[in-house]
């Protein structure tokens, strides 16, 4: 039997694994097969990728050891950088003043002008019939 060593992604544990064989890419091992009804099964061959993204399989025990420590590694690294981001995140938050007034300010186009002049009445135009005729044919979609 081969003895490999079989770490888990998210996992602090390395496990020793037989294996019955192996290629550069892949391991095989035997595993008890799932059994319903209560009868048991013999055990089958079952073949595994050494380096698949979450189970890999390690020659030594320091290897295993040395490529949990890395994924630890990184995983802190990228917990830092988050960090980092929150805090730059709290300090624009903390930097944010209320304005000292109003950032859009319309002035107020009918106020005191006559309608020679450019003012707006706010009181509904009685219109035409040409002008009820068009507004009509527009609202009933008809051209």
């Amino acid at each position: 039997m081969i003895v490999k060593w079989k770490t888990e992604r998210d996992s602090a544990a390395i496990q020793r694994q037989e294996c019955t064989r192996e290629t550069p890419l892949s391991v095989w091992y035997m595993e008890m097969p799932w059994s319903i009804g209560g009868k048991p099964r013999p055990p089958e061959e079952t073949k595994a990728s050494k380096y698949g993204s979450r189970v890999q399989y390690h020659d030594s025990w320091s290897d295993a050891r040395t490529h949990l420590m890395s994924e630890a590694q990184d995983e802190v690294t990228a917990a830092r950088r988050q960090l980092e981001l929150a805090h730059a995140y709290q300090g624009n938050v903390k930097g944010l003043r209320m304005p000292a007034e109003p950032i859009l300010v319309l002035p107020n186009v009918g106020a005191n002008r006559p309608a020679e002049a450019g003012g707006v009445s706010l009181a509904r135009d009685s219109g035409g019939a040409a002008a009820r005729q068009a507004y009509t044919a527009c609202r009933s979609g008809s051209g």
